[in-house]
C-alpha cells in the first residue's frame, strides 16, 4: 500500500528544516516530491495547513501495568517506593492472566498509536504467563501498527526457579525475534542470574533493559549484598558494553556511577511522568551526555507531554536543560534504533498533525512551541512502515469500540 501526503509542510526531525513538499510513503520507504507532482498512490491525503514529520518511539513502556490505578491493589495515598512495588505492582503482576495482559497490550498500543507512536521498547513482568507474555504483547502491538523491542524483567523476587524460567523464555525470544534481555534491578538479580543474562547477551549479540538505581532500595541492597553500587555492578559484569543496553531511570545514582555510564555505549531511559507517579527522586542528566531518551512507563501518556514534564521538572534546578536538549531526548531513540540495526522505525513512519496555535510553525519556533504551546500537536494521520493506520484521527486496523469493550470487561475483574 502506498500513501501520498500532499500539500503539507514536512519537518525533518533531525535538522528541523521545513519544506513545502509532497511525501509518498510505502513499505519500501518514502519519496520526497515536488508539490503538485503527478503520482499514483493507493491513498491520497490532503495535508493543506498541516505538518508532516517522523512518528514517535517510546523508550520504556510497561503495558501490563496500564490498568493498575483501576485495580483493587492500587494504593492512592503516598507510600514508600518499595511498599508500592511489593503491595501494588508485584501483587498485581501475580494476577495477570492472558486476557488481562491482552487487554492491557491492546489499550497501551491504542494509546500509543493515537499519540503518534509507532515503536515501543517494552519491559514485561507477568509471572503466571511468562512464555505467553512475549507472544501476546508482540501480537497486539504489531496488530495496531506498533513495532516492538521486548524484554522480560527477570528477577528473583519470586525465587530462583521462576527467574530461570523467565531467563530462558527471554533468551528463546531474542534468538528468534527482535528483542532485548532483561533484568528487573540489580538488587533482584543474584550473581549467577546476572552472569547468565550477560552470557546470553554475548551469544545473541544484544544488550539488556535494566532498571538501575531508580530508588535507594536498589543501591542499599546492592551495597549490602555485593559491596558495590548498582551501576558499578552492572559495569563490572560487562552488560554495559552493549550499545543496545538500556539503564532505565537512574534517579539516585552517584557521580562515580555516572562516570561508568558516560564511558560506555549504553543508553539511559528517562521516565519523568512515571517517576513522578512512583514518587521517586527526580532524574538528573549530569555527566550522562547524549545517550538519553524518553519513556512513558505505564502511564499511557504521550511523548510530547513526557518531554514537557522532563523540561519543567528540571527547570530552576542544577539539572536544568534547554528546550533543544528536551527535544533531542525525544528524538534520540531513533538514533538508538538505527545504531543497533533494529527494524520498524524507518523513514516511512510518519505523523500528520495540526497546529491549533494562531501562528505558523517554523524552524526557529517549533521546539519552543512544542514545550510551551497549548497542545501543539493534534494528530490526524499516522503511517507505520508505509501503511496508513490512522486517518482523520480514526484507527483503521481495529475496531476501537470492540477493544474498549473487551478492556472494560477485564478492568471489571480487577476492581473488586
Amino acid at each position: 500500500m502506498s500513501v501520498l501526503l500532499k500539500n503539507g509542510t514536512y519537518i525533518d526531525y533531525k535538522t528541523l528544516d521545513f519544506s513545502q513538499v509532497d511525501i509518498l510513503a510505502s513499505e519500501s520507504g518514502i519519496e520526497i516530491l515536488q508539490r503538485g507532482s503527478s503520482v499514483l498512490a493507493d491513498k491520497t491525503i490532503d495535508c493543506s495547513g498541516k505538518y508532516i514529520t517522523h512518528s514517535f518511539a517510546d523508550g520504556y513502556m510497561r503495558p501490563e501495568y496500564i490498568f493498575v490505578p483501576s485495580s483493587k491493589y492500587f494504593i492512592a495515598q503516598k507510600t514508600p517506593y518499595f511498599k508500592f512495588l511489593s503491595d501494588v505492582l508485584w501483587k498485581y503482576s501475580q494476577n495477570l492472566d492472558e486476557d488481562l495482559l491482552r487487554a492491557s497490550a491492546m489499550f497501551s498500543a491504542l494509546q500509543a498509536v493515537k499519540n503518534g507512536c509507532t515503536f515501543a521498547i517494552v519491559r514485561l513482568e507477568a509471572p503466571a504467563i511468562i512464555e505467553k507474555s512475549f507472544e501476546i504483547v508482540e501480537q497486539e502491538f504489531n496488530r495496531f501498527g506498533v513495532s516492538t523491542l521486548i524484554s522480560y524483567a527477570t528477577g528473583e523476587i519470586n525465587g530462583y526457579v521462576k527467574a530461570e524460567k523467565a531467563l530462558q523464555a527471554n533468551a528463546d525470544y531474542v534468538k528468534k525475534s527482535q528483542g532485548l534481555m532483561g533484568i528487573d534491578a540489580s538488587f533482584l538479580a543474584g550473581k549467577e542470574l546476572l552472569e547468565e543474562v550477560v552470557s546470553v547477551c554475548k551469544q545473541v549479540g544484544v544488550g539488556a533493559l535494566i532498571n538501575a538505581g531508580e530508588d535507594h532500595i536498589d543501591e542499599a541492597n546492592t551495597m549490602r549484598d555485593y559491596k558495590t553500587t548498582a551501576v558499578q555492578r552492572l559495569y563490572d559484569s560487562g552488560i554495559m558494553d552493549f550499545s543496545s543496553t538500556i539503564l532505565a531511570n537512574c534517579n539516585v545514582i552517584s557521580g562515580i556511577e555516572r562516570s561508568c555510564i558516560k564511558f560506555k555505549p549504553c543508553w539511559t531511559a528517562e521516565n519523568p511522568i512515571g517517576n513522578l507517579q512512583n514518587a521517586v527522586s527526580p532524574f538528573s542528566s549530569q555527566w550522562l551526555d547524549d545517550n538519553i531518551f524518553y519513556g512513558t512507563d505505564y502511564t499511557g501518556e504521550n511523548l510530547v507531554a513526557t518531554t514537557k514534564m522532563s523540561y519543567f521538572k528540571a527547570l530552576g534546578t542544577e539539572n536544568a536543560i534547554s528546550t533543544m536538549d528536551a527535544y533531542q531526548r525525544l528524538r534520540a531513540i531513533h538514533r538508538y534504533i538505527e545504531i543497533n540495526g533494529f527494524k520498524g522505525d524507518g523513514q516511512n513512519n510518519l505523523i500528520v498533525f495540526e497546529n491549533p496555535l494562531p501562528m505558523e510553525l517554523n524552524k526557529n519556533n517549533f521546539v519552543v512551541q512544542l514545550i510551551f504551546g497549548a497542545k501543539p500537536h493534534g494528530i490526524t494521520a499516522v503511517v507505520s512502515d508505509g501503511k496508513l493506520i490512522v486517518d482523520n484521527s480514526m484507527l483503521l486496523l481495529a475496531d476501537v469500540a470492540e477493544i474498549e469493550n473487551f478492556c472494560r470487561q477485564q478492568i471489571n475483574r480487577i476492581i473488586c
